[in-house]
């Protein structure tokens, strides 16, 4: 199918666990009472927030080129009467999704696997046209996993990220690259340091679309692929003083056969983040996703279904061979996701990031943990450099944010650069730990905010 009908349809939408994973952290971290968390959603989802301009553009956006007034919910709630998008400005309220808050608050995951809300889930996934086989037995089967982190170490650092079907070991591979191609960094005005992080996001991206998928189902060496011995071998292929031409996977411990998987990208936009460090010190690193901006553009309870299953390989096979992330019953697409933890040597926070924006996600996480790490700037300073996502060529980047020279000194090097489309945006949220304190930073591209609050006292 063409993306956008498969984006916009029954098939694409996967039994949601999100609610299920954070009642799960809840249950292990939390001390206030569950449903007392919802009541600040409950407020803003009844009271109305005014529309941003990002969510005015995207609004417009999807509903020229996407399905989204085929919803009567989605067009109800997002068009007027006369199908013209909601403005900026305009209080937009959502009195359905605030009794599905409620609904979570009491009865907990529960809510959507059993009941009216899981009912509408179905009948909306089921729905024609396009339409899919999300069942009851589905949302009722899928459970949160508790995993071990993904972590490397990193100069004097270690770094720690989700694993499959996540992509976070990708940006530790480029940090490691990186890392190895310029053992005494130059700094952002440098640009070897731009070349070597370029030359890095070459090779991790072509072991990511490579290998990575569900490890339940498939074999995926998530921890091979950052093996300081695996990233030694893949850093002497990186020449700064000229791009490359095609990169193909490498051979980690274990994968005597690289040609075993066929090949395939895929993307995920409608992605939020968070980075959190509190008053004591605990540090979360939250990304979380419905696939595209508004999911499957069908909603039910105040909410949009997600498209997640888009994320699967489209072709089963690829050359002949079976592609690692095509779709399988019980399989979890592969994910672009990367939030990060950093700690020192002795375990003591350092830095919490991560960002949403498709799989560009990778090379966002790490040009800015190299920008904060290695070039010395502030987490607000190294998210405003331009972004530069080279998983293919030409490498994407933000002409404007470039520091002065390097994009023609790249274009020198035989480096072919395109400036990036005003809707794939990095939204970066990081956290660094100084000696004289927290230092956040957020990115301006999605509006976002850094936010200081004081701690409740403790009883």
């Amino acid at each position: 199918m063409a993306f956008m009908d498969a984006q916009a349809s029954g098939l694409s939408i996967g039994a949601p666990s999100l609610i299920a994973m954070l009642h799960m952290a809840h249950t292990d971290h939390g001390r206030l009472p569950w449903a007392q968390l919802f009541a600040p959603a409950i407020r803003l989802a009844e009271e109305g927030f005014a529309v941003s301009p990002r969510l005015a553009t995207m609004i417009a956006a999807y509903g020229e080129r996407g399905r989204l007034r085929a919803d009567f919910a989605a067009r109800a709630y997002f068009f007027d009467a006369a199908g013209a998008p909601r403005p900026v400005g305009y209080l937009l309220r959502n009195p359905d999704y605030a009794a599905t808050l409620r609904a979570i608050a009491e009865q907990g995951p529960r809510a959507l696997t059993e009941g009216p809300i899981a009912d509408a889930i179905v009948e909306a996934a089921q729905r024609q046209p396009r339409r899919g086989t999300l069942n009851h037995d589905d949302l009722r089967a899928v459970q949160p996993r508790r995993l071990e982190p993904v972590c490397a170490a990193y100069r004097v650092y270690r770094a720690c990220t989700i694993g499959a079907p996540g992509s976070g070991n990708a940006a530790l591979a480029i940090m490691g690259l990186y890392e190895r191609a310029r053992p005494q960094p130059g700094g952002a005005e440098n640009a070897d340091d731009w070349a070597a992080f370029l030359w890095a996001s070459r090779l991790a991206y072509a072991d990511r679309d490579h290998y990575m998928a569900d490890d339940q189902l498939v074999p995926v060496p998530t921890a091979e692929l950052v093996a300081p011995a695996y990233l030694d071998e893949r850093a002497r292929l990186i020449d700064v003083a000229r791009a490359p031409g095609n990169v193909a996977p490498g051979v980690p411990a274990g994968q005597e056969l690289h040609d075993r998987w066929g090949r395939a990208g895929s993307d995920d936009a409608g992605t939020t983040h968070i980075s959190i460090v509190d008053a004591w010190g605990n540090a979360v690193s939250l990304t979380a996703t419905v696939e595209s901006a508004f999911g499957s553009q069908r909603m039910v309870g105040g909410f949009f279904l997600n498209n997640q299953l888009t994320d699967f390989a489209f072709e089963p096979t690829l050359n002949g061979l079976p592609v690692a992330n095509a779709a399988a019953p019980g399989k979890a697409p592969r994910s672009s996701m990367a939030p990060m933890i950093v700690t020192d040597r002795n375990g003591e926070l350092v830095l919490v990031i991560g960002s949403p924006g498709g799989s560009s996600i990778i090379g966002y996480v790490a040009r800015t943990t190299i920008g904060i790490l290695d070039w010395g700037l502030t987490p607000e300073a190294a998210i405003n450099l331009s972004n530069a996502t080279a998983r293919s060529t030409p490498v994407v980047v933000e002409n404007s944010r470039l520091p002065a020279g390097i994009g023609d000194a790249l274009r020198a090097r035989g480096w072919q650069l395109q400036e990036v489309g005003a809707l794939e945006a990095s939204g970066l949220h990081a956290i660094q730990v100084t000696p004289s304190g927290l230092v956040g930073g957020a990115d301006p591209r999605r509006e976002g905010l850094v936010w200081r609050t004081a701690p409740a006292p403790r009883s």
